[in-house]
């Protein structure tokens, strides 16, 4: 990436970790609710959070915020799987 495409990206960013952060909660949220009632197994709920990781992983944006949403999901991988 260039420099001069930094804050064009950080913008990108930003707008995009507020939808993430509600998607990422509100899946979350649903996957725990559909494992609890027997609906989908632990197993494919870590499938799909790995899955929503690594594609946005794969998205042009600067490090510092890339690495972030790498993180986020590692939290949110590890929380769900110690809650089952």
């Amino acid at each position: 990436m260039k420099m001069d495409d930094f804050g064009e990206a950080a913008d990108r960013a930003w707008a995009f970790s507020g939808s993430l952060i509600s998607g990422v909660n509100l899946s979350a949220t649903l996957m725990t609710l559909l494992v609890a009632k027997g609906i989908l197994t632990k197993a494919d709920a870590l499938w799909a959070i790995d899955e929503a990781a690594e594609s946005s992983a794969k998205m042009d944006l600067p490090d510092v915020y890339a690495r972030g949403i790498v993180d986020t999901f590692a939290r949110v991988r590890e929380a769900f799987d110690s809650a089952f």
